[in-house]
């Protein structure tokens, strides 16, 4: 992945398995995180116009920029590391937090599940998930399946609610109120 520019709105992102580009938006927060990542070196880089190659964003420790195949081997290695009884405050955390998403299931692949879910869960339609996402309409339906009877869920009780004082009488029958 590539720095984007200061005024860029959209991560130039290319989908590995269709070569197709897909449009993802930065959001808000990214941005600002991106924007606080700084090189090794401390230097702020700016990008012009007329960079023709925008230096890599996310950098391993060593300076090298991440491939797939490592981040996914690092993300593993992260998933199932235990700390040992001299482990710090931080290490112990950051394990603590790996075995939440363990605990949860989450796992590298499924992360672009869990972003289909949660754009749908806000009000994305169908298609504007597969852009974002670039996920066929048929994989991003699939996945839609569970919001969608959860929000059906929701809407019924609601409209029961809604509707609860005016049936009440003839489901439960006439009540004395004290």
């Amino acid at each position: 992945m590539r720095r984007p520019k200061p005024t860029a709105t959209e991560m130039p992102v290319v989908q590995q398995k269709t070569d197709v580009r897909a449009h993802v938006q930065i959001h808000s927060e990214y941005r600002q995180i991106i924007d606080a990542a700084l090189p090794d070196d401390g230097k702020v880089v700016v990008l012009r116009e007329g960079d023709v190659e925008p230096p890599p964003l996310h950098l391993r420790e060593d300076g090298v920029p991440w491939t797939q195949a490592g981040f996914e081997t690092a993300w593993q290695r992260q998933m199932t590391y235990e700390p040992g009884e001299n482990a710090g405050a931080e290490e112990r955390e950051t394990a603590a937090a790996m075995k939440r998403l363990r605990d949860h299931r989450i796992v590298f692949h499924g992360l672009r599940k869990n972003a289909v879910i949660m754009l749908l869960e806000v009000g994305c339609t169908e298609d504007e998930v597969g852009a974002i996402v670039g996920m066929s309409p048929a994989m991003v339906r699939h996945y839609a399946k569970e919001v969608r009877r959860r929000h059906l869920a929701i809407n019924a009780m609601k409209k029961l609610e809604t509707g609860w004082a005016d049936i009440r009488k003839n489901v439960l029958g006439a009540t004395r109120t004290s």
